[in-house]
């Protein structure tokens, strides 16, 4: 990360900054640094945004696993043993795995609580040491503190101009990227997905297409099974689409904000 030791900890004041958190910008000490679930040194985030990612996941997750726990219970008794012990140990051990993590993060993020006292960062002291030379600006936002530069162009990025893109060859995050070479990556990928899905989808309504006369479609069991089988593939497809536009509007959002025009 950019600008270690430059500027105070945001919830530490007596502590110079080894880090920035990558989730909300705040310069933070090594105490302020999460030690699980990110990588500490080089994608940081700080406790309370690691507090609010796990409760949000655990929140929706743990009465999903309950439930299919209730569930397993419920059909023991309708069921054959061995065709309900495996429902029920893997919904078991999924909401115990997950309560475990919730309740490890709340311990944690309680113990740093009594030894945080907050003193913000106004953006006039980031400002004085970007004129100084102490912090390096951002490429896009000169008044920002750069927290790390893009592993493709180099240019360094502010909070609101990096994107950080995950990988399961490099870790839990694998590259840092500014926003516009991430659109490139991400609308390559979905273009790519949607064709995917198209052809899934065809695939699913081709007995459908070639086999039955049109005067004849939908009244057979094994046309709306075929239809039952295309619409996961045809939500699938909708989601692509509405992420594929929200990508878009928010890097032509960046664009208009920053004033950038990519090199041909």
């Amino acid at each position: 990360m950019r600008n270690r030791g430059t500027i105070n900890c945001y919830f530490h004041a007596e502590t110079l900054n080894e880090n920035w958190c990558v989730k909300c910008g705040k310069p933070l000490c090594l105490d302020c640094t999460s030690k699980t679930a990110f990588s500490r040194h080089t994608f940081p985030i700080c406790y309370p945004c690691k507090h609010r990612l796990i409760r949000r996941y655990t929140t929706i997750l743990l009465p999903l696993f309950a439930f299919l726990l209730l569930l397993s219970l419920s059909l023991l008794s309708t069921i054959p043993i061995v065709g309900g012990i495996v429902p029920l140990i893997g919904s078991l051990l999924g909401f115990l795995i997950l309560l475990g993590i919730f309740i490890e993060d709340l311990s944690k993020y309680n113990k740093w609580t009594k030894t945080r006292h907050d003193q913000p960062v106004s953006d006039e002291k980031i400002r004085e040491l970007i004129e100084k030379g102490v912090i390096t600006p951002c490429t896009y936002h000169p008044t920002r503190a750069s927290i790390a530069t893009c592993n493709l162009c180099g240019t360094e990025l502010c909070i609101r101009c990096l994107k950080i893109k995950s990988s399961h060859r490099g870790g839990l995050f694998a590259e840092l990227l500014c926003v516009y070479h991430h659109w490139l990556r991400q609308r390559k990928f979905l273009r790519f997905y949607s064709v995917f899905l198209i052809i899934l989808l065809l695939l699913a309504l081709s007995p459908i297409l070639i086999l039955t006369p049109p005067s004849q479609f939908g009244t057979s069991f094994f046309q709306l099974l075929c239809i039952a089988l295309s619409l996961p593939f045809i939500l699938l497809l909708a989601a692509t689409l509405f992420s594929s536009l929200k990508l878009t509007r928010n890097y032509q959002q960046w664009q208009k904000e920053v004033g950038f025009t990519p090199q041909k």
